[in-house]
């Protein structure tokens, strides 16, 4: 059998193999051979293996060598070897053992002694063949090895029990320690022969020093219990685990005499392992009490034992947090409190975002040192098990109030528009409760909501109020005083003075006494620059001053006429005060414009042809009155005509100027036509000479006329004389006779084609001349026609609408104004400004002085006469003049109901047709008589 240290111990045994074979025979006592066994033996002495294994690799060595042929083919080596063998195993029974250290027979010795005597005389014999020397060291070596720790390991376990007897009988330890010193002393002298090379003595030493202490050893461990510790779990101890692990220790004497080792929990015993003095046994525990008791026994009967109790405990305790409840929303300080139940309670803790903050079941908390927002707090308990429990609430610290916002959107609600609203803002870091007016509940979108209501006449409180859920608050008031005028309290008493309760008061600004004078409050002009308190108010100026800006514009002017804010010198901001402006320009500053009534956006202010400019410094008329004598002229036509446009009876006839005749000339140069007219007032504006008559019958005219024309007048004309003169192409006759050329026109009361009674014809200059009393269609034809040859037709009217077709229409609305105009209504209705709506839009906005168009598409409705566009109907915008919102055309000639191509009127009344006749051959297009 080879050992653990077997390379080991043959490397040592190759180094002395030579020095002892040159030794004499069995030389226990000299020579080099001992001095090597001694060293191979020293350099064995700190190997691991237990006394029974060193026994054990001997044996293993001996068993080699058994098997050489030196050994197996030789009688005597043979032999030698199996009594060696036999030696060794008989001190292997494990009847002389207690485990693989301690022995109980001297056997165990003795049984060495020999065999170690018989391996030194085999190893020292000359004769051949010689034995393997190596392996005779190596068992040799290990059976001192072994007895060397079997010694020692008695005299430790005398030497370890000498504290323990110390403490309960003294005259056992004075046995033990007389004992272990005589050991010791053998156990000394063993290692001096080992010094000496002799180990087979040594090996009586080892006995001896096992002799002198087993058998005090024996008898103090039969005379003493062994000790029982159990050093986990504690006694008295508790746990929440139901399966525990018992360890601890037994202490004896003699270790290996402990025969049982006994655990016993709750009177139910089971045998346990103990290994070198250690047990460790898992156990299951009962819900309550635990008994656990562990004994050790010994060869001789003596029992010792420990118990202790343990306590298990898997039921965690009750724990009811009572105060906040989850979810709630807390201010200022709150307390928190709760109860904890358990048989073995150990602690309670207050925790509040897993921060302990109390060590009881109750604190007070001060919220306003926390900032705003969402808490755990947890009531927590534990038992002396370790079981734990909590009740938690999540809640919500909260000591900061809404943030209120309150902006009035009926800037000045009035009895006439009583709706008043309020646009209400309420925010909430966590959550908002309420948010009301007057304790009625505004319903919230976002954040924002409406509140709308009705003002009476008198004081109008409103009381706004936002809450969270903590309970905190935030409050606005507003106090509206309404009376009969259209000015919002603040501004009566804070400018106009005047008393907010009262619509026709009087201002204490004033000199005068406006009270009850018949004249609302809003509708007096303190200032008579033109504008009304109210206007002043809408536009912001003073109505105390007539110039708010001190610009030398008057606050009505720069709104109504020059289109400039009354609230700033230099509207425009183009370094030019407004006053010295010149917009059109024509040469008059907007202070000359001011001064002399005249209109800074127009250069022509009254339409009279005249320029303002010339109006005010060379004709010293008014420039925006176009008949500044009012005379029935205009001031152009005076001006045109020779008379004094600043006397209405120029020549001092008595007769006023417009009701005079005056020579005048209308003309066409391009077909050649003029007249020569007498006529009352000025009509250069009023007629002209047009070659496309508006008579069908004149607008595709058979061969035998060569010229046709009209003369238009917008307005009723009177004249008293009038001469024309029709100049012709002589080219255009085709050689016919000059003379024979007619000037007829068409006579409305006859509904016919006449000659011109007084007419001629100038043959040298080319021209057919006539003198008539009005104004009519006219045409030159050949005397052969006699202006009898015809060809019918009307007076188409254009455009026709068709009653249910869509129509678009388009308006082009004007802001003259210096604030913004928005959100209002344009329509256009059916025949009249209150007429139905056939159309709508809404303008968002218009800049001020600005412009834009707005389209809009309807269907035709039968018999409609009229289309008018209104724009504000519900005075949303307050104007200066609400007289101006709209405009009407008539289409009552233009409805075409069947859509046949007639329009309705048409067909009711009648087509106008007209023809002529003549004599000649007949023609396609000419009807013969």
């Amino acid at each position: 059998m080879k050992g653990i240290a077997e390379s080991k111990l043959k490397a040592l045994a190759l180094m002395t193999l030579a020095a002892l074979l040159l030794a004499g025979p069995f030389a226990l006592a000299k020579g080099e051979n001992d001095e090597n066994l001694k060293e191979v033996h020293l350099n064995f002495t700190n190997n691991s293996l237990t006394p029974f294994e060193l026994k054990q690799h001997a044996l293993g060595a001996m068993q080699e060598l058994l098997q050489t042929p030196e050994v197996s083919g030789d009688e005597n080596n043979r032999q030698k070897v199996e009594e060696i063998i036999s030696n060794i195993q008989q001190s292997l029974d494990p009847d002389y053992w207690w485990g693989s250290e301690l022995v109980k027979d001297s056997v165990v010795f003795e049984s060495e002694r020999d065999a170690g005597q018989d391996i030194r005389v085999l190893h020292d014999r000359e004769t051949e063949p010689e034995v393997n020397k190596t392996l005779l060291i190596d068992a040799l070596t290990a059976l001192v090895q072994a007895d060397d720790k079997l010694s020692k390991k008695f005299i430790q376990t005398a030497q370890q029990t000498l504290p323990f007897l110390q403490e309960i009988n003294q005259t056992l330890y004075d046995e033990v320690d007389n004992a272990a010193a005589s050991a010791q002393a053998d156990y000394d002298k063993a290692w001096f022969h080992i010094d000496k090379g002799f180990p087979v003595v040594a090996i009586e030493f080892f006995e001896k020093a096992w002799i002198d202490i087993n058998e005090t050893i024996i008898a103090v461990d039969a005379a003493t219990i062994p000790q029982v510790t159990i050093e986990n779990p504690a006694n008295g101890s508790f746990t929440n685990q139901s399966t525990q692990t018992v360890s601890g220790s037994v202490f004896d004497v003699l270790l290996p005499t402990i025969t049982q080792t006994m655990l016993t929990l709750n009177g139910a015993s089971t045998s346990i392992p103990l290994t070198n003095g250690v047990f460790a046994q898992t156990i299951a525990l009962t819900e309550g009490l635990n008994s656990i008791k562990v004994e050790a026994t010994d060869l001789f009967g003596n029992t010792g034992f420990a118990e202790i109790s343990l306590i298990l405990d898997t039921i965690p305790p009750e724990v009811e947090l009572l105060s906040p409840t989850d979810s709630s929303y807390l201010k200022q300080n709150v307390l928190i409190n709760g109860t904890a139940t358990d048989l073995h309670l150990n602690q309670t803790i207050v925790k509040i975002n897993n921060s302990v903050v109390s060590n009881s079941t109750e604190f007070e908390w001060n919220t306003t040192e926390y900032e705003d927002g969402n808490y755990l707090i947890e009531l927590c308990a534990d038992d002396k098990a370790g079981d734990s429990n909590c009740d938690s609430a999540s809640v919500f610290a909260d000591n900061t109030p809404p943030l209120l916002e309150v902006q009035e959107l009926t800037r000045n609600p009035t009895l006439d528009n009583p709706e008043y609203s309020l646009f209400i803002t309420a925010l909430d870091n966590l959550a908002l409760d309420f948010a009301g007016v007057n304790g009625i509940e505004v319903v919230l979108n976002n954040g924002s909501g409406i509140y709308s209501t009705n003002i009476t006449e008198g004081i109008n409180q409103f009381n706004i109020t936002a809450r969270d859920k903590a309970g905190n608050q935030a409050f606005q008031t507003i106090t509206r005083l309404i009376d009969e005028d259209w000015l919002p309290d603040y501004f009566e008493q804070n400018v106009t003075q005047t008393n907010p309760l009262n619509g026709d008061s009087d201002s204490n600004s004033t000199p005068q006494n406006e009270a009850n004078n018949g004249v609302k409050d809003h509708e007096e002009d303190f200032d008579k620059d033109s504008l009304t308190n109210y206007q002043e108010f809408l536009l912001d100026t003073n109505p105390f001053k007539a110039d708010s800006d001190e610009d030398k514009l008057f606050d009505g002017f720069e709104v109504f006429n020059s289109a400039t804010s009354p609230l700033s010198k230099d509207s425009d901001d183009n370094n030019v005060t407004d006053d010295e402006e010149d917009f059109e320009p024509d040469n008059l500053t907007n202070l000359q414009e001011q001064t002399n009534f005249c209109s800074p956006l127009l250069n022509d202010s009254d339409e009279d042809t005249l320029l303002d400019y010339q109006e005010v410094f060379i004709y010293h008329t008014n420039c925006s009155n176009a008949d500044t004598d009012g005379d029935g002229l205009s001031d152009a036509s005076e001006i045109k005509l020779g008379t004094d446009p600043l006397n209405p009876d120029s020549d001092g006839s008595g007769i006023p100027d417009g009701q005079k005749y005056y020579p005048q000339v209308i003309e066409n140069s391009t077909i050649g036509v003029f007249v020569n007219v007498s006529a009352q007032g000025d009509i250069s504006e009023k007629a002209f000479v047009d070659d496309q008559p508006e008579n069908v019958l004149l607008s595709n005219i058979p061969g035998g006329i060569i010229k046709v024309f009209e003369i238009h007048h917008v307005a009723e004309i009177n004249i008293s004389t009038a001469q024309m003169r029709v100049y012709y192409d002589p080219a255009d006759l085709n050689g016919s006779n000059e003379s024979n050329l007619r000037l007829f026109y068409f006579n409305e009361t006859g509904v016919l084609f006449e000659d011109v009674p007084d007419q001629g014809v100038n043959e040298q200059e080319h021209y057919v001349w006539a003198n008539v009393t009005h104004f009519s269609a006219y045409g030159i034809c050949f005397q052969g026609y006699d202006c009898v040859n015809f060809k019918s037709g009307w007076n188409r009217v254009e455009p026709v609408y068709s009653a249910g077709t869509l129509y678009r229409i388009k308006a082009n609305i004007h802001n003259n104004a210096a604030g913004f105009a928005s959100n209002f209504l344009v329509e256009v209705r059916r025949d009249s400004q209150d007429g139905s709506i056939m159309a709508s839009k809404t303008v968002s906005f218009i800049a001020p002085f600005s412009s834009t168009v707005v389209s809009l598409e309807f269907p035709m409705m039968v018999n409609t006469q009229k289309l008018c566009v209104t724009i504000d109907k519900t005075n949303v915008i307050a104007e200066t003049n609400e007289g101006n919102n709209g405009a009407c055309v008539d289409i009552s000639k233009q409805i075409d109901y069947d859509g046949d191509g007639l329009t309705d009127y048409e067909e009711v009344n009648g087509m106008r047709v007209g023809g002529f006749f003549g004599t000649g051959d007949f023609q396609d297009g000419y009807a013969k008589t």
